[in-house]
């Protein structure tokens, strides 16, 4: 895909890192200042499967926090910079999945979030 996407004139530069993590995304941002970053898929995801009445804390938060907290460091980076911010949640969010409570509570936290960055004005789905 890279390859495609190049050929047709668009800058692609990959880097590792957490969304957890933001120091990185910051520096992410600051290392892309001459091509700025303009849009964002938001696809981190672990999962850590529980029945909740045996889920521990780590369990729950291992789960949530890459929908949670990784969301919410992109959003304070970027602000409103971002063209596009694409959360991709689940169904899960919705409709539940035996022994995946952590993740789904995550999926539904993306959900509201891309309708509260809608209300401000700024792109999210």
């Amino acid at each position: 895909m890279i390859e495609e996407m190049s050929a047709k004139g668009v800058k692609i530069t990959v880097h590792k890192g957490s969304v957890l993590d933001k120091a990185t995304i910051q520096a992410l941002k600051e290392d892309c200042k001459d091509f700025p970053i303009k849009g964002v898929v938001q696809g981190a995801m672990v999962l850590q499967d529980s029945r909740v009445e045996k889920m521990g804390h780590k369990e729950w938060q291992t789960a949530v926090d890459p929908k949670v907290r990784g969301t919410w460091n992109i959003h304070e980076v970027f602000g409103d910079s971002l063209d596009f911010f694409v959360l991709l949640s689940s169904s899960g969010g919705v409709i539940g999945s035996f022994s995946q409570g952590n993740y789904c509570a995550g999926n539904t936290f993306q959900d509201a979030f891309a309708r509260y960055r809608s209300g401000l004005g700024l792109p999210g789905k």
